[in-house]
């Protein structure tokens, strides 16, 4: 791990832990970097967590019926199921309201999504948006997303 990717996690787990305590957000933050494979429920609890979505005595299985519940695309939602570049990516711009560029506009989805991402520098290595992502670097690129957004107000 480079130091910009741990300056990148720590600062993150630090403005998580400040606005809403240390209790599951630290054990979820471990899990998740803990995780070859990303799973869904940990991914999206955090990115969750960090928009203000999600307080931090929600548990998994509530974060996930949340994120069922918009129309998104995520309606058959799995909390194990394994995480990808594309979801993760249009998972991050939709719960931020973020602007793609014109494909993205055009085609909003994971395809675009992880394009924009990938354009945007956020994504280390391989962007092919089936790509699988490991714990690490769901922080990592969720880091960079919150960087790039800095004090934008977010839209829920």
């Amino acid at each position: 791990m480079t130091k910009r990717s741990l300056s990148v996690l720590t600062v993150l787990f630090i403005m998580l832990c400040a606005q809403y305590g240390f209790a599951q957000s630290n054990e979820l933050l471990d899990a998740l970097l803990g995780e070859e494979r990303a799973t869904l429920g940990n991914a999206t609890y955090l990115v969750f967590l960090a928009a203000g979505v999600a307080v931090d005595d929600w548990s998994v299985d509530k974060v996930v019926e949340e994120l069922r519940s918009r129309d998104w695309g995520y309606e058959k939602a799995d909390a194990q199921t394994e995480v990808d570049l594309g979801s993760l990516s249009f998972l991050i711009m939709k719960t931020f309201d973020m602007k793609g560029g014109i494909m993205y506009s055009l085609f909003p989805g994971r395809r675009y999504a992880a394009r924009e991402f990938e354009y945007l520098g956020f994504v280390p290595g391989f962007a092919g948006p089936g790509r699988i992502l490991t714990g690490q670097e769901v922080t990592h690129i969720l880091g960079r997303a919150l960087d790039y957004l800095g004090e934008r107000e977010v839209t829920r």
